[in-house]
């Protein structure tokens, strides 16, 4: 099935334009081939963000684990960054702490 569909979708865009000249594969070649860029190296890594504060013992909760941060923004908000595998805290901006995830 695989195979029948790559013949239909190489004729597809073979096939000429009604109203313009050409085919969606030239147009591809000719305009937007150029402006391709290669893949990252790094793979994408999906995070999820959360606003907590500081608590007086300069750790942050996040799902029922503690990360420590440094004793200066004590009662501060940041925001924390998880990933599949670090918690990283940011304030103003700024990484300030990086765990590895519990």
């Amino acid at each position: 099935m695989n195979k029948r569909i790559r013949e239909l979708l190489e004729r597809l865009k073979n096939r000429p334009f009604r109203r313009l000249n050409g085919s969606r594969k030239e147009l591809f070649l000719k305009i937007e081939k150029a402006a391709l860029k290669p893949l990252p190296v790094e793979r994408y890594e999906y995070a999820t963000f959360k606003n907590v504060m500081v608590s007086m013992d300069y750790h942050v909760e996040l799902e029922g684990y503690c990360y420590s941060v440094p004793y200066q923004i004590v009662k501060a908000h940041v925001e924390a960054k998880l990933t599949l595998n670090t918690v990283e805290i940011l304030y103003s901006g700024k990484r300030v702490a990086i765990h590895k995830r519990r």
